[in-house]
């Protein structure tokens, strides 16, 4: 130790001596080979030629001046496994030369949005090159890029896989497989890559390359948020369950009070023994091979003693599923109801004050086994596969594990036309002539007709071009009773908000189910005009019901604030007009919340602006500041009040260019609101 402190000082001395002989009086021998063309970079001073301190790949030479400096010398190769990452050995040259993608600006480096135009420098000069970004501290990357191997990217690198005895670097901006020393195999979702992402190129130290098998980044699903909801659990964190629309799966996601995420789990959807192709400890294991399809019209509630329940939809038997999240962390799952109908639409979920859980649900139609005599007052008539219901499912006890555990009770009926275009015959095709959509017979003699979206069809004997119907069109808005149901509980009791449709006029209904499950009649809390859509439904702690509801006449967000199950004062929280003469539709997806000093909030979806909006009640209503605008938000909004926060969660639907080509962008959401 003592030794190496004494030598210390005597460096630069020596360094001066050296510049000295060299003829130098004038430079600072630390920097004087700065400038020096072919030097090396990091090792600007003169070097002393008996100790060549510069390293490997470089020599200590005199050059032009006088001076001693460490000058690159070419890395000779009989292939690119003599070379640095990133480098390729031609046979031509003998000698390893860097392969980069060159740029100007970040522009030419794709769309990905992963690569940046940086300047590099090394011995030969200074070059702009397309390079990835460190990822943070913490691994964290931006929105829709994921960090491998201490770097963001975008996609795969080397498409997940390379070859034995070769290694990815994706540093390099070529993605591609090189020859290196690395494992011969790795395990499935992991591939070899090297140790240091950056000691790359020319500059790279080759004494200290290494390859091993690292992890490939999580897959990342790129349709989250649709048919969200949340809840809050007793150990004050917050539970959503999600669609994911690119895999199919149902999707659950645990956050932390602040709203970042703890665990994530996908909960069904995923196929069996498909092969791992993204890093295993991601979404869906790694996994890109569809399953079932199921997770859409989810509702999460959480009981008393931690347990977490999902409800959800199945496809394309459309059934009501359940998945129960135990306190250990393990799942279950199991059909609760569509054995005999076309249901689980609309799902909303509660807990009762005996931890018990409860679903309210809608159901399209009946199969050709559905037990119409199952509805009140006895079959509606009609083809069962038209026959509408509101359902209502509550567990037996707090602790179910299966379909026997549960009471399902059916409380309304109807049913509605069959769909327009139901039975086209060979020949015809279904077109909107003006009149609505209805079967046509195909004919020739028009005019041109749009390929794309017309057809020609006789309509009164005439050859006429005419929209093709598609079938979101025909089924955007159905005759029914039990739409967009919204459950809650006041005590034992279960309150149940719908819509009941009839000749395309909307009415919000409401009802009541006993804590013996007696059923009492509907109630029409408002009738006037098409009303009643998305409505929300909550209980606060003295027993008083709140409701609101889009009116889809006036396009306004309304509320009824009840003492009991009966109409109440229709009060306008927004009329989604604006002081500069626009008009929104608002209220389209809405949740309410009352606050400990009895004040209501609602978050609410401005359909309009696809902003997402917040009202608040004490004497009167006021509009809050929004909650998000800038991108289309707001969809499937739902909320919880927990510790004096009112956590609100929604969807934000779009897209954007990659490679060319749009490609979704959704995402579940969560804001917060900190009641004053």
């Amino acid at each position: 130790m003592s030794s190496t402190r004494s030598f210390r000082p005597s460096l630069p001395l020596t360094l001066l001596v050296l510049a000295l002989a060299a003829g130098c009086s004038c430079q600072d021998p630390e920097t004087a080979c700065a400038d020096v063309p072919l030097t090396r970079p990091d090792h600007p001073g003169i070097c002393d030629p008996e100790a060549n301190t510069c390293g490997e790949h470089y020599n200590c030479e005199k050059v032009e001046g006088g001076k001693t400096c460490c000058v690159v010398q070419p890395r000779l190769c009989d292939s690119e496994a003599d070379c640095c990452p990133g480098q390729a050995c031609p046979s031509a040259e003998g000698r390893c030369l860097d392969r980069y993608l060159a740029c100007e600006t970040d522009l030419d480096c794709g769309d990905k949005g992963d690569r940046f135009c940086e300047s590099w420098r090394d011995a030969y000069g200074t070059t702009s090159r397309c390079l990835l970004k460190a990822c943070g501290a913490d691994g964290s990357c931006p929105e829709g890029l994921a960090c491998f191997n201490g770097e963001c990217i975008a996609d795969l690198p080397c498409g997940g896989v390379c070859g034995e005895g070769t290694g990815c670097v994706p540093s390099a901006s070529l993605e591609r497989c090189q020859a290196l020393e690395c494992p011969a195999q790795c395990a499935p979702g992991f591939i070899a890559t090297v140790g240091n992402s950056r000691d790359l190129w020319d500059t790279c130290d080759i004494g200290a390359v290494s390859c091993a098998c690292v992890e490939l980044p999580p897959l990342r699903s790129a349709d989250l948020g649709r048919f969200s909801a949340i809840a809050a659990a007793p150990d004050k964190t917050l539970w959503l369950s999600t669609y994911d629309g690119e895999f199919g799966d149902l999707v659950v996601e645990q956050r932390a009070a602040d709203g970042s995420i703890k665990v994530q789990e996908y909960v069904d959807g995923l196929p069996e023994d498909a092969p791992v192709r993204w890093g295993p400890s991601g979404a869906r294991g790694g996994v890109i091979e569809p399953g079932p399809d199921v997770g859409r019209h989810t509702a999460v509630a959480v009981g008393p003693n931690g347990t977490v329940y999902v409800g959800y939809q199945a496809m394309p038997t459309a059934d009501l599923k359940l998945a129960v999240r135990a306190p250990n962390g393990t799942w279950s799952r199991f059909t609760l109801d569509g054995q005999r109908a076309d249901l689980g639409y609309g799902t909303s979920m509660a807990i009762d004050a005996q931890g018990r859980v409860g679903l309210a649900y809608f159901q399209r139609g009946g199969n050709a086994d559905f037990n119409a005599a199952s509805c009140p007052g006895g079959s509606p008539g009609g083809n069962p596969a038209f026959i509408t219901a509101l359902k209502f499912a509550r567990a037996k006890s707090s602790s179910p594990a299966g379909p026997a555990d549960f009471d399902i009770l059916t409380l309304a009926c109807q049913v509605r036309p069959p769909p327009p275009c139901l039975d086209c015959g060979s020949g015809t095709v279904c077109a909107d002539s003006g009149a609505g959509p209805a079967c046509h017979a195909t004919t020739s003699g028009c005019a041109v007709c749009n390929p794309n979206s017309e057809s020609c069809v006789m309509v009164s004997g005439t050859p006429t071009c005419a929209p093709r119907a598609t079938v979101s069109a025909i089924q955007e808005r159905i005759d029914g009773v039990g739409l967009h149901p919204s459950l809650t509980f006041r005590g034992e009791e279960a309150y149940i908000a719908y819509m009941k449709r009839t000749g395309n006029k909307g009415s919000l209904m409401a009802q009541r189910v006993r804590g013996s499950l007696a059923v009492d009649p509907a109630v029409t809390l408002d009738a006037n005009g098409d009303t009643g859509f998305f409505p929300s439904i909550r209980v606060d702690g003295s027993g008083r019901i709140g409701v609101a509801y889009h009116d889809h006449s006036t396009r306004q967000l309304k509320f009824q604030l009840l003492s009991s199950l009966a109409p109440g004062t229709v009060e306008i929280v927004d009329r989604g007009s604006s002081p500069d003469g626009d008009w929104s539709y608002v209220g389209t997806d809405a949740a309410v919340a009352f606050l400990p000093s009895g004040d209501v909030v609602i978050a609410y979806q401005d359909a309009t602006k696809a902003d997402l909006k917040l009202a608040r009640r004490g004497t009167a209503w006021s509009l809050l500041p929004p909650l998000r605008t800038g991108d289309a938000v707001g969809f499937f909004t739902d909320a919880v009040l927990m510790d004096g926060t009112l956590y609100v969660s929604h969807a934000r639907i779009g897209a954007k260019i990659f490679s060319g080509e749009p490609k979704l962008k959704n995402a579940l959401l969560l804001e917060q609101y900190r009641v004053p």
